[in-house]
């Protein structure tokens, strides 16, 4: 086991990066560090606002941190590169090709921001609550997101509208993601459920029960199984086909 330390703030978010060499921590103190991994070490500080959420691009060089305004970092340097003036925000969310990233918040919108200009190209309205999570499909055609209002969205990501919405959770979704054939999506609720979903359809496939409430889940790289944690309960839980196939 490895113990990175020292933030002296309670961590709000950590994400590895793509290669898994390295990895972003974020805290409610405003710090965000770059950490080497195999060092065991903090590499680059990077002081910014209280982050509730962070993202590291597909490529591993850049960083986005914040909830309003959201800043975009340099990870080999530390530097800021710009910020987006995002209504207050719950969620960031790279596209795959790591040119444009979503927002969502407080406001119910979702909104898709261009990386290298700073500018807002679009919005996706059409959920009654605050938005708390989203995801691209990985051909970036289109975008999946949760809602307070215990309500899924699919959407078509180059014009902003909506596909098809999706019921079955009874609490607030907290996370979603897609498997990687993109045929397939798992949302996770407070409700204490996590979901499978058809993405063509909008069917639910399967109900996994078990977590105390802010679960949040993963797909693996295979799309075989699906991991699966709740904030509160200090558990982690995995299965693998069939019982979490394609999940």
């Amino acid at each position: 086991m490895l113990v990175l330390g020292g933030d002296p703030g309670s961590i709000s978010a950590i994400r590895f990066s793509p290669d898994g060499r390295t990895a972003i921590s974020g805290s409610y103190s405003g710090q965000m560090a770059r950490w080497d991994i195999a060092a065991g070490r903090e590499a680059v500080g990077m002081a910014t606002d209280v982050a509730f959420d962070e993202e590291i691009s597909p490529d591993g060089r850049m960083a986005l941190s914040g909830r309003s305004p959201i800043k975009l970092w340099d990870l080999a340097t530390g530097h800021e590169i710009r910020t987006f003036a995002a209504p207050l925000t719950n969620l960031l969310a790279f596209s795959p090709d790591g040119r444009t990233f979503l927002t969502g918040g407080t406001d119910h919108i979702l909104r898709l921001w261009d990386i290298a200009s700073g500018r807002e190209l679009r919005t996706f309205i059409g959920h009654a609550d605050w938005v708390w999570s989203a995801a691209f499909s990985p051909d970036g055609h289109t975008v999946l997101s949760g809602c307070k209002d215990c309500s899924l969205k699919l959407w078509d990501a180059s014009s902003g509208h909506e596909l098809r919405t999706m019921l079955g959770h009874s609490g607030d979704v907290m996370c979603v993601t897609f498997t990687p054939d993109g045929q397939s999506a798992l949302s996770a609720s407070v409700d204490q459920t996590v979901k499978l979903w058809d993405v063509a359809t909008g069917r639910l496939i399967r109900t996994f029960i078990g977590h105390s409430p802010e679960v949040c889940v993963v797909a693996s790289a295979d799309g075989k199984s699906a991991l699966s944690t709740g904030q509160f309960d200090g558990v982690l839980s995995g299965s693998s086909a069939p019982s979490w196939y394609a999940c």
